[in-house]
């Protein structure tokens, strides 16, 4: 029937009715008629409820077909066109379904009142003219909302949208990523740090009055009360102490964040590697280059390298901090380093729609999630990719992921249309890889795949026929073969575009030396900077799988690449391709993660995309399982099933957010102020810094010149390195002038005349050149060594030495520009405290044999007899010592045996003083007592087998720092006796380090030293110290660290003050004003502890409002102004402030000149930080040897 189709009555007849009521003949004729009309009308009612069944059960078929389509998606590919044709249809069917069932209702209704009244006609009509005048109730009936329509009308959406489910799936992993990565940009870590901080006051506090109280009280009943009192407090005092912790926490905060240009406050950047990359942003932007020194051959040149400096490209990072930086001021006025801070948080967002799309293939729109979820949230990512962390990792993840999904998209896709765009668009990916990184591994697993799959299939067709059918072959595996050579050489055409026509070499060049990029003494026999750096040491399995996840997480990896083997497309085929790349990547990254803790970003991608597999083949399996064979909806079993799967990402999430919480800057106020010392002291306003490379970036970024830095050290770590263990100061002079006029330069140009060739110049101005002949090891050794020699020697001495050996006039004229040049740029030396934990490093490039190095590359791959006649011919070895060498370097290490890793051990420990005897206890891993005469230095270490003696131990003697030596029972470890205040410290140390320039700078201050002048020394909040050093060429008197007048000079300038805050973050402006305006009124010096305690609202309150001494750059500008500018024992003006309004009263002053622009930071220690990128020591090379 029709929609429009109606009931027809012979209306004729039932008005000839009532033209004929008295014929009672032609009445039952006419009721008759009627009741054969109603008959009639009960048949088409009869064939409508049979249209409705077949409707229904056309419904359910369509049903069947539908979930079939469903379950058969991922092998389809795509939703045909046809399927939309189904929906409609259906929709259709449904809605003919409504109206009939309408139709159905109404006219059963009325036959009914036919039948009960028999012959009541005006019903009837009424009937037929309802019929015909009302609409259809769809149209006149509002639309309800109710949970199950909405519900329905999700459903539906997401069936008519096949992208939605996708999309939304997509947004949900992004916005986990947004949310942990974006953690450092509040630092919500200093919250804990601030409620630790007043907790640990009031706990304190507490205690002190508790000992008091009951000085017998057992420790654990004592320790009760405390904690009963401590809750107490906390209930009683909970807005004030929740006040003080926020007050607290803002502090923290500021300590770790800048000001920009529109007065709101930014976090700095993370970590040391960003810093390069904003600032070559910075001077793009100013002068159009990766630096703004503009040289005599019309280049500009940043500041790496020293005095050369150093032409750099702008990496595709820069780039990307300067474009969102754009972007961000077209909404508002954002600071160039924030748009650098989101780098990674738009990067690692973008790099979730490939890992969701590559895994989707297989695994369908739930193995897609979980893959997007793994990229969003796994923690070793996270570490390295936070907001702030704008460094090349997050290259390693975006492109690799676009390019597989690329990759896969043109070997399956079947219009050579898509083939050759999705070819493209692998090109262009690896382009901007190159640009921003080394893609080189990634083109080789894609290469590995296509021969991979040559080679299977080949073994599978001569497995199956016995014989080879060339023809057959080349049937099978022209089009993917074909497709994949598009699209790799394509690819290859882009990085050679990007580089250079080098990159073919480097395809496979650089596979060779990953595997061996730790290796020393194998080609030269200088050292290799890698061998220290933390992130590069090997990694065992166990941690892998801890670093991915976990065990159960791994596990389903694992799933993933065996189904990814196994799995088949509609035709019955393999996936091989697909399985090939997913496992050849899987395994390669995993590899790569046993070379070093900073690879484990590497596996992150294809961990996920085989996780996701993992997870979305076991979920479809049992889905259906559970519904064919326990015959549960799928509907509930796969809501089911997804929770369950879910519960998988809760330890992850937990990770994510311990790690983001983790995530705080190691660049903070402290070095921003030393680095300003530096540059108001410097002549040229640049300066020179030398110092270990970790934060070398940091002084490029600020417009500093540096020796060397965290990608650029070169040979200069054995240099700076040599300058810091050395102990004698005209030799560490003589190394420093050597950097600061030709930085490594001057070794290689011996090398060159020793060769007897000549120097020929690539860019002098750059201080790039090469020996016109090739340079044999033997000439490194022994320029090295007249080196040492003219450290120590004048210029003019040095050319005298250089003519005696023979050299030219014009190579001894070359050798004294380049390490006694008269034009030194101003130098400074920077010795923090993060330096004593990397003594191990320094050390080690620093004591580098290079003869030992000679010989353990001379005979590591020789036998014995061959290697013991080198040794006993090529240095003059008896035969006994070189048989010990030829063993030793047979059974060692080339960068143990070449150098040791000397180190300080433990910490500073305070000493008492009784009867002219410094009595200490030293912390080696075991207590170590220790006695020294202080009148004659005479030191022993006092044990059950008697007393013992240090090696050596280094004082202060008057105006110089003396070391003396002891030989008899010595533990094989130094003391080092510091001078604190009245009284002494004492610091264990290697002997090779005690007396070495480092400690004379960093323990000793600088005591006895007559070229490092003292320009500044800042005390972080932990305690830790920043010196730096302005090098004086021509020496001048020692310095007296210890003297008063050294302490009266040196010591900064510090108030002590206390405050009274009312803060506006409750009541306004006028009305804080007008409080303080009354509070200051009423207080003077004698009464303003305890109005601080009554009415300040800062953390301090508790304490009378006592802020203790400070110095300049703890407090925010407008405090710490207004406390430096007043007299001792008067209180300020209302001074308002980004924490609202406080009164100040100054209680004392010291140190320094008052309007000596000193700035000082209190830092929370970050140094734990930067392991990330700094070095690692591998170890005491000493062992205390005591009973």
């Amino acid at each position: 029937m029709e929609d429009d189709e109606e009931i027809e009555l012979n209306l004729g007849k039932i008005k000839n009715i009532f033209k004929r009521k008295k014929d009672s003949e032609k009445v039952e004729e006419t009721e008759k008629e009627i009741d054969e009309d109603i008959s009639n009308k009960k048949k088409e009612i009869s064939e409508d409820k049979k249209d409705i069944q077949r409707l229904e059960k056309d419904k359910e078929e369509l049903e069947e077909l539908k979930e079939e389509i469903e379950e058969k998606e991922d092998e389809i590919g795509v939703i045909k066109e046809e399927e939309a044709g189904l929906e409609k249809e259906e929709a259709k069917k449904e809605k003919e379904l409504e109206k009939k069932e309408k139709k159905f209702e109404k006219i059963e209704e009325d036959v009914g009142d036919i039948e009960d009244k028999k012959i009541d006609l005006s019903k009837i009509k009424n009937v037929f003219k309802k019929e015909k005048t009302d609409k259809p109730e769809d149209e006149k009936e509002d639309v309800s909302l109710d949970i199950k329509g909405a519900v329905i009308s999700v459903k539906d959406f997401f069936k008519g949208n096949k992208w939605a489910l996708p999309v939304l799936l997509i947004f949900i992993a992004i916005f986990f990523s947004t949310f942990f990565r974006m953690y450092p940009a509040d630092l919500p870590v200093t919250e804990n740090w601030a409620e630790n901080s007043v907790h640990n006051y009031y706990r304190n506090q507490i205690e002190s009055q508790v000992s008091q109280q009951y000085p017998n009280l057992p420790a654990e009943n004592k320790q009760a009360l405390i904690n009963d009192n401590f809750q107490e407090l906390l209930k009683e005092k909970k807005d004030m102490i929740e006040g003080q912790i926020k007050g607290t926490a803002d502090q923290f905060r500021s300590r770790l964040q800048y000001t920009a240009e529109n007065g709101k406050d930014y976090t700095y950047l993370l970590a040391i590697d960003p810093w390069l990359w904003y600032g070559f942003g910075k001077n793009y932007l100013e002068c159009g280059s990766s630096g703004c020194d503009l040289r005599d051959d019309g280049k500009y040149y940043n500041y790496r390298n020293g005095r050369f400096g150093q032409i750099s490209e702008l990496n595709l990072v820069s780039y990307l901090g300067i474009w969102i930086y754009k972007i961000g001021n077209i909404f508002g006025n954002m600071p160039l380093m924030q748009g650098f801070f989101l780098i990674p948080v738009v990067l690692i967002g973008l790099s979730i729609i490939p890992a969701f799309f590559i895994a989707r293939k297989l695994g369908g729109n739930v193995g897609g999630f979980f893959a997007a979820m793994i990229v969003a949230i796994n923690s070793a990512l996270l570490s390295r990719t936070p907001a702030g962390f704008s460094d090349t990792d997050a290259a390693n993840i975006i492109f690799p992921l676009f390019i597989m999904w690329f990759f896969l998209e043109t070997v399956y896709s079947e219009d050579w249309k898509k083939t050759s765009l999705f070819s493209i668009l692998g090109g262009i990916s690896f382009y901007l890889f190159t640009r921003m990184w080394r893609p080189y591994h990634i083109y080789d697993f894609l290469l590995a795949a296509a021969a991979g799959y040559v080679i299977v299939v080949v073994a599978v067709h001569v497995y199956k026929k016995g014989f080879l059918d060339f023809k057959a072959l080349f049937e099978k595996v022209k089009m993917p073969v074909g497709k994949s050579g598009l699209f790799l050489a394509v690819s290859l055409l882009s990085i050679i575009l990007a580089s250079s026509i080098n990159a073919i070499k480097l395809l496979y060049s650089q596979v060779i030396g990953f595997a061996m990029m730790k290796d020393v003494a194998v080609t030269k026999i200088w050292p290799n900077v890698l061998t220290t750096v933390a992130e590069f040491n090997a990694v065992p399995l166990g941690q892998i799988v801890d670093q991915m996840g976990g065990n159960l997480l791994f596990t389903f990896a694992i799933l993933g690449i065996i189904f990814a083997a196994l799995k088949k497309n509609k035709e019955g085929n393999h996936y091989i391709m697909y399985s090939l790349l997913i496992a050849i990547w899987f395994f390669g990254t995993g590899y790569s993660f046993t070379k070093g803790i900073r690879f484990a970003i590497l596996m992150v991608p294809a961990f996920a995309v085989a996780f996701g597999i993992g997870v979305g083949v076991v979920y479809r399996f049992f889905r259906d399982w559970i519904s064919q064979e326990i015959h549960i909806d799928k509907r509930i079993t796969s809501a089911v099933l997804i929770a369950l799967f879910c519960l998988f990402l809760v330890s992850p999430i937990k990770a994510a957010h311990r790690t983001g919480m983790g995530e705080i800057p190691s660049y903070n106020d402290a070095w921003d102020s030393t680095l300003d010392e530096v540059k108001k002291d410097a002549e040229d306003g640049i300066g020179y810094i030398t110092t270990w490379w970790d934060f070398g970036h940091w002084f490029v970024a600020n417009d500093i010149r540096v020796t060397f830095d965290g990608g650029n050290q070169g040979e200069r770590i054995h240099w700076a390195g040599k300058s810091l263990i050395e102990d004698n100061e005209t030799k560490a002079v003589g190394i420093l002038r050597m950097l600061n006029c030709g930085q490594e330069l001057p070794p290689h140009l011996l090398e060159c005349f020793l060769a007897d060739g000549e120097w020929e110049w690539e860019n002098e101005v750059a201080g790039k050149g090469k020996c016109s002949i090739a340079i044999e090891n033997k000439h490194t050794v022994e320029a090295i060594d007249i080196l040492n020699k003219i450290f120590v020697l004048d210029a003019e001495d040095s050319e005298k030495m250089l003519e005696d050996q023979g050299f030219s006039e014009e190579e001894v004229s070359m050798m004294i520009k380049y390490t006694k040049c008269e034009d030194t740029l101003p130098h400074y030396y920077i010795a923090s405290e993060d330096m004593v934990g990397k003594a191990g490093v320094w050390g080690h490039f620093g004591s580098w044999d290079f003869e030992k190095a000679y010989m353990y590359q001379s005979v590591k791959n020789l036998d014995a007899m061959e290697g013991t006649e080198l040794l006993r011919n090529k240095f003059n070895l008896s035969e006994e010592k070189a048989d010990d060498i030829y063993y030793e370097v047979q059974n060692t290490d080339a960068d143990r045996w070449i150098s040791p890793w000397p180190s300080y051990v433990g910490g500073k420990q305070g000493c008492r003083i009784e009867s002219g005897v410094a009595k200490c206890v030293a912390n080696a891993g075991q207590p170590i007592p220790i006695e020294v005469d202080l009148e004659t230095f005479d030191t022993v270490i006092p044990s059950n087998e008697g007393n013992a003696r240090p090696n050596s131990i280094v004082y202060v003697d008057g105006e110089e720092v003396k070391e003396k030596k002891f030989d008899q029972n010595t533990i094989g470890v130094s003391v080092i006796l510091i001078p604190e205040g009245d009284g002494y410290s004492v610091q264990l140390s290697d002997p090779r380090l005690a007396d070495s320039m480092f400690t004379r700078m960093f323990f000793f201050e600088g005591h006895g030293l007559e070229h490092f002048d003292l320009l500044a020394e800042k005390t972080q909040v932990t305690g830790q110290k920043i010196y730096t050093y302005d090098i004086d060429w021509k020496g001048a008197d020692r310095r007296d660290a210890y003297s008063e007048e050294a302490v009266e000079e040196t010591e900064e300038e510090e108030v002590k003050a206390s405050h009274i805050l009312v803060k506006t973050d409750s009541r306004t402006d006028e009305e804080a004003l007008n409080l303080i305006g009354e509070i200051a009124e009423e207080a003077d010096a004698d009464n303003f502890a305890s109005l601080a305690e009554e009415y300040s609202e800062g953390p301090s309150s508790a304490e009378g409002g006592d802020l203790g001494w400070f110095g300049r750059g703890q407090m925010v500008k407008e405090f710490e102004e207004a406390a430096f500018s007043l007299e001792k024992g008067k209180i300020s003006q209302p001074i308002k402030t980004q924490f609202g309004y406080h009164i100040i009263l100054l209680e004392d002053k010291r140190g320094g000149e008052e309007q000596e622009e000193i700035s000082e930071a209190l830092e929370e220690d970050l140094t734990n930080k930067t392991e990330k990128e700094t070095d690692n020591s591998e170890g005491n090379e000493f062992e205390i040897e005591l009973e």
